[in-house]
């Protein structure tokens, strides 16, 4: 592809192509990106007074025993990297004589990447990447110019501009970082190590960053969870149906306008109209439901009922007593993920502040539950590597 715009020169003989030398000299470049290395960024920050101090403060202990969790730094994830960093740090002192000249920085990182649209036209949009360093003291978090950098700006389209970004910038410098650099600044030599822990990243942001293709508008929803259930309306792709991810017996699972289970197949995604025309099932008021649910769950009598609405949804008749065994039990507990100030009838229910005005669940969901699918680290990890041996590949063959 072009890198400059066409040449505009009345008297070059090559006005209107691409090809004239000297638009390498003064051509309008058709888009710019604009990158600042990791590696250069850190060298800077290690010329920077008391930097290091900072990097590696401590803070004092609490009161409280090893669950207490009041910051990020307190998280497993922060610390297994720092304490892989660490051995790693360790391994690297083995293969050198002597180690007393050398300094350790261990830099844990989030990233925050999104676009914002400041132009009239939306094909070209403006975009930043920006680096922020976790284990500083927290007063320096989220800094500008302490401990959060903008690492890369460019305007144009997606596709080509933020494929060079990721792959060939952004990802080799933290494979690189990964595995340790050993680096010289002003006569003082540093072992230096960044892992990225953090993805501030909405939907169309992370399609680059894992390359996956635009899953903002897809019935199939995100590739890495792979419960969402989306449906078209128009131009526009929404996604119903998810209290299936909820546990069996959690309150919202059992919240409906009709005081029935949903239908066989109500969410299908190859049914059109199954979640618009409900004709069969007449809606009761909040009140209404609320009672028809308390009369299932404390009454041993509504077992038949209980029946009714436990087959529409369901053939695996495993489900379908345990669902019985549920309702009938006159000490069932709902789980609720929340207490005290947040309990579900104050957060549902409440006149003024509920939530009741603005969910409307037509049945209650009794699907079977569906858990995400995440991946572990060392299948990322893999995954990451194997990608990175496609993209040389393909370069080679290129």
């Amino acid at each position: 592809m072009s890198r400059f715009k066409p040449c505009s020169r009345s008297a070059c003989s090559g006005k209107g192509s691409t090809v004239c030398d000297h638009l390498k000299i003064d051509g309008i470049p058709k888009k710019q990106l604009f990158y600042r290395p990791i590696l250069v960024l850190i060298a800077d920050l290690l010329r920077t007074p008391n930097f290091l101090n900072f990097l590696n403060y401590e803070r004092k202990s609490l009161e409280c025993d090893k669950s207490c969790y009041m910051d990020i730094m307190d998280g497993a994830v922060p610390q297994l990297h720092l304490q892989q960093m660490k051995v790693r740090f360790k391994k690297y002192c083995s293969t050198r004589i002597s180690t007393n000249d050398i300094k350790e920085v261990n830099i844990l990182a989030s990233e925050f990447y999104d676009g914002g649209q400041l132009f009239k036209r939306r094909f070209n949009n403006f975009w930043g990447m920006f680096l922020g360093i976790l284990n500083l003291p927290p007063s320096f978090r989220g800094k500008l110019g302490i401990s959060y950098f903008i690492l890369a700006l460019y305007a144009g389209k997606h596709a080509n501009a933020e494929r060079f970004l990721m792959l060939d910038c952004v990802c080799e410098e933290l494979r690189m970082l990964s595995d340790g650099v050993e680096q010289l600044i002003e006569g003082q030599l540093y072992f230096i190590q960044l892992r990225l822990i953090l993805h501030v990243l909405d939907s169309r942001a992370v399609e680059p960053m894992l390359e996956i293709q635009s899953t903002s508008n897809s019935k199939q929803g995100c590739p890495l969870c792979g419960c969402l259930n989306g449906l078209h309306i128009g131009n526009k792709c929404i996604y119903i149906g998810l209290r299936h991810t909820l546990t069996m017996n959690h309150w919202l699972r059992h919240f409906g306008q009709s005081g029935n289970c949903c239908p066989k197949d109500f969410y299908s995604r190859e049914k059109t109209g199954q979640w618009f025309t409900s004709t069969e099932q007449t809606f009761l008021s909040s009140s209404e439901s609320l009672s028809a649910l308390d009369l299932l769950t404390k009454n041993k009598k509504n077992k038949a009922a209980c029946n009714n609405i436990c087959l529409t949804c369901n053939d695996d008749e495993r489900i379908q007593s345990s669902f019985l065994k549920f309702f009938s039990d006159i000490d069932t507990k709902f789980d609720w993920y929340h207490y005290g100030e947040f309990e579900f009838q104050e957060l549902l229910f409440d006149k003024k502040k509920g939530l009741r005005r603005y969910l409307f669940y037509r049945h209650f969901d009794l699907r079977q539950q569906k858990e995400f699918r995440r991946i572990s680290n060392a299948q990322h990890l893999d995954y990451a590597e194997r990608a990175r041996k496609k993209t040389l590949l393909s370069k080679r063959i290129i």
